[in-house]
């Protein structure tokens, strides 16, 4: 999967943590569908519906839907033929963490050893089916693994995930896997380590996360996103946002306009910090029950309505990086015009704040490119990079310098603001480059809107 070798036409894969489709960089957008095969109504999508759908995304987008036992292969073949048709990927989920669609909750003895039974011979049936057809994105482990559980250790998880992966790839070896995972926190993983064990094995490709922190007024993407990101940054392998929601609607505190609004930002600030998709849960063909608020504020993106955010998908185009300047460049803070400054040369020395002085070498940096986007910033008094100390996701983590290895955490990203000012967000911890009260360097969430101490004038 990590390769292109015999990959076949219209199949996404993988080139490290990219992924790719036809020989090009594929990221991608699109909603989560969970209803297709029966589960919201107990009625499968027409065709007509799924073609209704399927024609209003983005050429190439993907879908994520639950493909789980209990609806059998008949409403899926519909589901997968429709989306062949119309140039679009899957994501099917093969089965579901908790008591839901026809679901049992899995517990400890399912994942040391229940899940050889009904749910592998379910996995081997429609991995088997559809191995040839290019509508399949990526087979899904499970849906949120270890989730609400108790009594439920990574070691079990990650060898259900592994053991699963195994039998998915001597299946079919050319569709990508993933695990349906959560975040760092859910049952089971216990922690961004974890998170990063349970992708470590060689048939898992892809790894996920589902948010819903829709506070705005605070920042846009996830807190969520770094601890899990920064372990398939180092795992190699991509990473979808497989779930982002907002309760809003006709009449709620958020309108759809908003919500529209809000998914692009979140769209546009996820791409920037190396996500390879993101998708809306949930899109729903289905008219609200009754204008009633507990019918119409919620997570569901209804056709019916003309949600705004379905045509703010289908119109999205990704976010282009913002290139760094050349030459040597000064950082001045905004507010009282501060400059950063490097005046140690050795390693693990500080970076602080200072008047600006432009004949200062030690306030003198310069923008080296990475990847994707991404910059070291270059102390040109040493040679050294500024440097988040020790690979820190903490908030507050100070900033130093350190000889330049191009690890994430010494990788930033420019973020242009409209008053000609730049955030600078670092890569492993998508925090912005800021000072703190006592005007030393640390990195601090990106808050929205921006504090002044994380304002920078390139000059």
């Amino acid at each position: 999967a990590g390769g292109v070798h015999d990959v076949p036409p219209g199949f996404v894969h993988r080139v490290g943590r990219n992924l790719m489709l036809d020989g090009e960089p594929y990221r991608f957008v699109g909603f989560n569908a969970f209803g297709m095969t029966g589960c919201a109504t107990g009625k499968a999508w027409t065709r007509a519906e799924l073609d209704a759908y399927f024609a209003g995304l983005p050429p190439a987008a993907m879908t994520r839907t639950w493909a789980f036992a209990r609806y059998g292969v008949a409403a899926l073949d519909l589901v997968v033929e429709r989306a062949e048709a119309h140039g679009q990927k899957l994501i099917l989920s093969l089965a579901n963490q908790g008591r839901d669609c026809g679901e049992e909750a899995k517990d400890a003895a399912w994942y040391t050893g229940g899940f050889r039974g009904a749910y592998l011979s379910w996995v081997r049936e429609v991995v088997a089916r559809y191995r040839h057809s290019p509508a399949i994105g990526m087979w899904e482990i499970i849906n949120e693994p270890g989730h609400q559980t108790t009594g439920v250790t990574t070691a079990m998880i990650k060898s259900f995930l592994d053991e699963t992966a195994a039998v998915i790839k001597g299946i079919d070896p050319h569709h990508l896997v993933e695990s349906g995972a959560m975040a760092e926190y859910t049952a089971g993983t216990g922690g961004s380590e974890n998170y990063g064990l349970l992708h470590s094995g060689p048939h898992i490709d892809v790894g996920s996360l589902h948010e819903y922190d829709q506070d705005h007024a605070d920042q846009v993407v996830s807190r969520h996103l770094a601890p899990t990101l920064s372990q398939l940054y180092r795992l190699g392998k991509p990473f979808i946002v497989g779930e982002t929601g907002i309760v809003g609607g006709p009449g709620c505190p958020i309108t759809p306009q908003e919500r529209a609004a809000m998914f692009k930002r979140e769209f546009d600030g996820y791409f920037r910090s190396g996500v390879s998709g993101v998708l809306i849960w949930t899109y729903s063909p289905n008219p609200r029950a009754s204008d009633d608020p507990k019918d119409s504020c919620m997570h569901q993106v209804r056709a019916p309505d003309q949600d705004p955010t379905i045509a703010m998908v289908r119109d999205y185009t990704m976010p282009e990086p913002v290139p760094a300047p050349a030459g040597e460049r000064q950082l001045e803070l905004r507010g009282d015009g501060g400059c950063a400054s490097a005046s140690g040369t050795a390693n693990a020395a500080a970076v602080a704040q200072s008047a600006c002085d432009a004949k200062a070498a030690s306030q003198r940096f310069t923008f080296r490119p990475t990847t994707d986007g991404f910059y070291l910033i270059v102390a040109n008094n040493s040679g050294r990079c500024l440097d988040v100390r020790q690979e820190s996701l903490a908030l507050r983590a100070p900033v130093q310098v350190w000889d330049c290895w191009s690890g994430a955490n010494q990788q930033v990203r420019l973020e242009p603001l409209d008053n000609g000012y730049h955030l600078l967000v670092f890569r492993h911890s998508v925090q912005c480059l800021s000072v703190n009260s006592a005007g030393q360097l640390q990195q601090f969430d990106c808050k929205t809107p921006p504090l002044t101490g994380q304002q920078w004038k390139i000059r």
